[in-house]
């Protein structure tokens, strides 16, 4: 029995879902882990076709009415997200993937550290540049905001957020002093 970040077993295994402990360890025949809230059994790999990509969609509070003032206080910096809805499609066949309610409701209820990043200037080609060299994954997340639009981010969640923000220190300095975001940077 091995365990395994959840979006790395929702992105590529095929899995059979339980809805408790007792349940999985019917199925398994073994107890499950202590503190364990999610139960699955991985059924095999995925084929490349059939793997799924994952977005992440987000409504933000009613007093964030503004695509401005949403990045002023949400973007470019590590801040907890509390309400994330996870969003799988199939890469092959674009279907949509529903998520046992549990699972859901259990993923909006985590304040998630997070990195969100306007897909545009300056601090998004360095997120890109990094990411590169690095195992982390940006996230596709749509924004709702109360006054009707949505906007499409980036967003690093977990510790690696802020390994991210680390490096983008330099990107991310310039931005604040209003650096036009593609002027140079020399370093």
């Amino acid at each position: 029995m091995n365990s395994y970040d959840l979006l790395h077993l929702l992105r590529a295994y095929d899995l059979e879902w339980f809805g408790s402990a007792a349940a999985f360890e019917a199925a398994a025949g073994t107890a499950a882990p202590v503190g364990t809230q999610v139960w699955v059994r991985v059924c095999g790999l995925l084929s490349p076709d059939a793997r799924r990509s994952i977005e992440f969609e987000w409504q933000a509070p009613a007093h964030i009415d503004r695509k401005q003032l949403f990045e002023a206080q949400y973007c470019r910096t590590v801040v907890p997200l509390h309400g994330l809805r996870l969003l799988l499609t199939e890469r092959g066949s674009g279907r949509g993937f529903v998520l046992p309610d549990d699972v859901q409701a259990h993923v909006q209820r985590q304040h998630l550290p997070a990195l969100i990043v306007p897909q545009e200037g300056m601090v998004y080609y360095s997120l890109l540049r990094r990411l590169r060299l690095s195992s982390f994954v940006a996230h596709p997340l749509q924004v709702r905001l109360q006054c009707g639009g949505t906007y499409t981010y980036r967003v690093v969640l977990g510790t690696a957020a802020y390994h991210m923000e680390a490096e983008l220190r330099g990107a991310l300095h310039a931005h604040q002093r209003g650096l036009a975001d593609d002027a140079p940077i020399f370093c």
